[in-house]
């Protein structure tokens, strides 16, 4: 699926790609084949949103966008930090490529496109959500599960959605004392 609600974002089905959702950053990095397969599908999408001509030329003329999210059913799964994920505290995981590398969170703008798609009837996210909360979208990402806000409605116009609220919030880390 073709999104662009914050920014455009490509959504695959992870085992398409032959990732099961959960890995880290260096089964996903040092993974060519992935990477190649990821930048072919990004610069097929790119052409498609207007981004490049040519899908080849992709990382030379629109190296950041559109991301490509994998995707895959909630399942509980250690994170960066080797803390335990739990598949029912989330409506998706995602491995988001950014500039061929794994992100290791999910990108703000990311996390709004997704929560946007999980409302597009028949979207990737749509399909394999588990829509556990209706004001939220509840990511499951490499390091942890992170809420975006979505409020919509159904309407007779494609894509036949409407927003009202669509949103994410960050905390602070401290850097230094």
């Amino acid at each position: 699926s073709l999104v662009d609600a914050g920014n455009p974002l490509v959504f695959v089905h992870a085992e398409d790609f032959g990732i099961e959702g959960s890995e880290l950053v260096d089964a996903i990095d040092q993974n060519k084949q992935l990477i190649d397969a990821v930048r072919e599908a990004r610069g097929k999408a790119a052409v498609l949103f207007g981004l490049c001509k040519d899908w080849k030329q992709v990382d030379q003329e629109s190296p950041g966008l559109p991301m490509v999210a994998l995707l895959a059913p909630p399942k509980d799964y250690k994170t960066l930090n080797g803390a335990q994920a739990e598949a029912a505290e989330m409506d998706a995981r995602v491995r988001v490529i950014f500039m061929d590398k794994l992100h290791e969170s999910v990108p703000g703008t990311g996390s709004i496109c997704l929560a946007a798609a999980s409302r597009v009837k028949d979207s990737v996210v749509e399909k394999i959500s588990a829509h556990r909360d209706p004001s939220n979208f509840l990511i499951g990402h490499p390091s942890g599960v992170t809420p975006a806000k979505v409020e919509s409605h159904d309407t007779k116009d494609s894509p036949f959605v409407e927003f009202e609220v669509l949103g994410f919030s960050r905390t602070a880390r401290r850097l230094m004392d």
